[in-house]
């Protein structure tokens, strides 16, 4: 049974008054991979800095493991990890630095 992870709704943001993505609906499950493609300017960058938190988000929910992260502090640190709400991994590592 796969679990969602990452859960976007409606998503819009932008730099200053300017919008750069708007309604940005999309979900990443537990063993997923994602890739995320396109021309100079189509708002990659954007996507991924409002996910966390590095943008303004103008409209719409961001989850990670089922939490809203719209008022949580994330980021990925010196050492790779991905400190979110629920918890802290290394994002490289998909089962999560668990040893076998």
């Amino acid at each position: 049974m796969t679990k969602t992870i990452l859960d976007v709704q409606n998503l819009a943001s932008g730099y200053g008054k300017l919008p750069i993505i708007e309604n940005i609906n999309t979900h990443v499950e537990d063993e997923q991979i994602v890739v995320i493609v396109g021309p100079n300017g189509a708002g990659k960058s954007t996507l991924l800095k409002s996910v966390f938190g590095l943008n303004r988000r103008i409209a719409g929910e961001i989850s990670f493991h089922g939490q809203s992260i719209l008022q949580q502090n994330l980021g990925i640190g010196p050492n790779g990890h991905f400190s979110g709400p629920a918890k802290s991994q290394r994002i490289s590592d998909p089962d999560g630095g668990r040893k076998p």
